[in-house]
C-alpha cells in the first residue's frame, strides 16, 4: 500500500472509537498477572489488524508499515494492555513471510483469527 492519506485517517479514526480507555478493565486485567482478555483479542482479529501487514495472498490486508503504527499507536492512546505490537503486528508480519510454508499454513490463519496468540523470541 502506498501511503494513502485517506486510508491511514480511516485506520486511525477507527481504531480511536474502537481502543477507548476503560480503567476498570485495565486495573482488572492487571490481577492475576498475565492474564489477558481473550474476547477483546478476539475483537482487534475481527478488525483485521492483526493481518495489516500480512500479504494478501496468505489472508492480510497488506496496508504497510505506516498502517500498523496508526492503529498501535491509536491503541496505545486508549491503554489497551494487549500485546498488539508484539503478537499482533510482529509475529503476523514475520508468519506472512517465512520460508517455511508448512509451519505458515499451521499457525497464520489461526494467528490471524485471533484464535492463537504467539510471540517471537
Amino acid at each position: 500500500m502506498s501511503d494513502d492519506t485517506e486510508t491511514l485517517r480511516l485506520l486511525r479514526d477507527a481504531a480511536a472509537g474502537f481502543a477507548k480507555f476503560d480503567g476498570p478493565r485495565i486495573r482488572g486485567l492487571r490481577s492475576p498477572p498475565g492474564a489477558l482478555d481473550r474476547k477483546m483479542w478476539s475483537m482487534l482479529a475481527g478488525q483485521g489488524w492483526l493481518s495489516a501487514l500480512v500479504p494478501e495472498a496468505d489472508g492480510g490486508l497488506d496496508l504497510g508499515i505506516a498502517a500498523g503504527a496508526v492503529i498501535a499507536e491509536r491503541l496505545g492512546y486508549g491503554c489497551l494492555p494487549e500485546p498488539f505490537v508484539a503478537a499482533g503486528i510482529m509475529t503476523p508480519y514475520l508468519l506472512g513471510r517465512s520460508s517455511n510454508t508448512a509451519l505458515k499454513a499451521s499457525q497464520l490463519p489461526r494467528v490471524l483469527a485471533g484464535e492463537s496468540l504467539v510471540t517471537i523470541a
